[in-house]
């Protein structure tokens, strides 16, 4: 039984990234299905892009600069993640084959 409809309900049974909204640590994570987060979390999915391309520039160390200029600062070393400030990251364009090339590097790690 569902307390109320949720619109993106099919969502958790899509591939997604998922990632706090308060975080230590930069990271983002890959879930293919049966991943649900709470309030504090915050899911992507997407038919236009690779995923774990995707992923693999979120969790890079450039993406992570550009994304805690924006982020609202916790304390010494928190950072809250709002998703308006991932929406608006600048992501690369790249061709299918490039992407394809750093999913195969973040599908190895």
């Amino acid at each position: 039984m569902n307390l109320r409809n949720c619109a993106y309900y099919d969502d958790f049974e899509k591939p997604k990234i998922f990632y706090p909204q308060i975080v230590l640590n930069h990271s983002f994570g890959y879930a293919e299905t049966n991943f649900m987060c709470n309030d504090k979390g915050f899911l992507m999915v997407s038919e236009k892009i690779n995923l774990k391309y995707l992923l693999g520039l979120l969790n890079s160390s450039t993406l992570k600069f550009l994304i805690q200029q924006n982020a609202v600062k916790l304390g010494e070393n928190g950072f809250e993640y709002r998703k308006i400030f991932i929406e608006n990251t600048p992501i690369p364009k790249a061709t299918s084959e490039e992407q394809e090339k750093l999913a195969m590097m973040v599908t190895r790690s």
